[in-house]
């Protein structure tokens, strides 16, 4: 990271200091792409050492992250990426269906013409980014399409709500989903697609439903048992 300089490393550093926002959105953009996984530590001084900052910057960071629910502070054990429960998982992704089906069907009705280019560019290399195999770009990129139509719906405000859930989903799925399932449906993205190139309101908000349903359906969110029977449990051959 180039804008991040030398000399903010330690307490007392001397020379520019580097935004504790762009510090979170460092770190953030991490936990949405899966390079720090749900139950990472993120110690201080080794987030401090590989972004050449100061620990009271990672520090603010963190917290922030941690008002966010990205990230969980132990006493006396520190940082680290939350992991979360069933029940979080399952208000993270309500609130994510209520979300991007107001924002596909404002998107239907207000993008741009500039916009819609943007989209259909970030879909194409998507299906690039998987048909290469390449998982990690082909994440980013999926998250890049939804963000683009949150944009599009001229409502920053839910733009910025559903900024924060698409990084709360991205770790319910690393969690709950199997592993080299996590990602967006690209088929999905493509009749979503055509229904904002159309500016179908309807059609957008039904494909985005449609949408998030198939990518919760393949998440296992049953709870877990709360009333085993230790004996049967282990009444098994080893």
């Amino acid at each position: 990271m180039s804008s991040i300089k030398k000399q903010d490393v330690g307490q007392g550093a001397a020379g520019p200091r580097v935004p504790v926002e762009k510090i979170r959105a460092r770190l953030q953009e991490a936990i949405d792409i899966g390079r720090l996984p749900p139950g990472q530590r993120l110690p201080e001084e080794r987030v401090a050492s590989a972004m050449s900052i100061s620990r009271a910057r990672v520090r603010e960071a963190l917290s922030q992250l941690a008002q966010l629910g990205l990230v969980e502070l132990q006493a006396n054990r520190g940082a680290f990426v939350a992991r979360p429960s069933v029940e979080e998982a399952r208000h993270s992704w309500e609130a994510r269906m209520v979300a991007e089906r107001a924002l596909a069907r404002l998107a239907a009705e207000r993008a741009s013409d500039d916009d819609r280019a943007e989209m259909r560019r970030l879909l194409t290399s998507e299906q690039a980014a998987w048909d290469e195999g390449d998982i990690p770009t082909a994440v980013g990129l999926s998250r890049d399409f939804h963000r683009t139509i949150a944009a599009s719906a001229g409502n920053p405000v839910l733009a910025e709500i559903l900024s924060n859930l698409l990084s709360r989903s991205a770790l319910s799925q690393a969690v709950y989903v199997a592993r080299g399932q996590a990602g967006c449906l690209c088929d999905d993205h493509l009749e979503l697609m055509t229904a904002l190139e159309a500016k179908d309101p309807d059609r957008a908000e039904a494909m985005m439903a449609a949408h998030i349903d198939n990518m919760i359906s393949r998440m296992d969110l049953a709870p877990l048992p709360q009333d085993v029977d230790i004996e049967d449990a282990l009444r098994f051959d080893i």
